[in-house]
């Protein structure tokens, strides 16, 4: 079951429209997948009764969650620092990927010297995350189409992506919508450009040569 948040909430009314749901459901755990929480959200969360899970959480929020998972940080780093009392995963282990990628991963260490040695890239993947906020699918495509070399490009684009500019005057493009997996397109690729998230991740698993292009600041 689902329930799709009212717009306008003010982030108090959302974790309390959170709460709510959750308990119709009788859950004891909440996953929050949200961009910088505040420490009010996931406070409201907690007296609630409820184990919060946050992930790639840098906003205030994760101080108080009990679980923090952040592949996008590196064990030791300044980014690693953390006051809260989370247990905390963080770097490329704590990446959570598809069982599907345990397997392809292996076959792509047994190709790799062959993918080594393969010669011009003549097949390109474009999938800037599932609302691609700033366009950058398009930009990509845009730049690509400056060079001469001999390639295809195909764009993936997710849910929330906005229409994909696909004016490409020298190279052939096809695009994706709603994918369910990526991992058939990435496996079919010479190279990738992605924007930083689990993509970013899945393309590395397969030992895909990956370009991230940075989503925020």
């Amino acid at each position: 079951s689902y329930h799709l948040i009212p717009q306008g909430f003010s982030e108090t009314e959302e974790a309390e429209y959170l709460v709510r749901a959750a308990r119709e459901i009788k859950a004891k755990t909440i996953v929050l997948d949200r961009k910088d929480n505040s420490r009010e959200y996931v406070e409201i969360l907690k007296k609630a009764g409820f184990f919060v899970l946050d992930l790639e959480d840098r906003g205030p929020g994760r101080d108080f969650a009990d679980i923090l998972i952040d592949p996008h940080i590196s064990p030791g780093s300044p980014e690693a620092a953390y006051t809260g009392s989370a247990f905390c995963g963080f770097g490329p282990g704590w990446c959570i990927l598809h069982p599907l990628y345990t397997r392809l991963h292996r076959r792509a260490m047994l190709s790799l010297r062959k993918r080594q040695e393969a010669g011009p890239v003549s097949e390109i993947v474009i999938s800037c995350g599932g609302s691609d906020p700033a366009g950058l699918a398009s930009r990509v495509v845009k730049a690509l189409d400056r060079r001469s070399e001999n390639f295809r490009i195909t764009v993936v684009a997710g849910p929330g992506a906005r229409q994909v500019d696909l004016d490409c005057q020298n190279h052939p493009v096809r695009t994706f919508h709603r994918l369910d997996s990526l991992a058939r397109t990435l496996c079919q690729s010479d190279l990738a450009f992605t924007s930083g998230g689990i993509t970013m991740f899945e393309s590395l698993c397969l030992g895909l040569p990956t370009v991230v292009v940075a989503q925020h600041k």
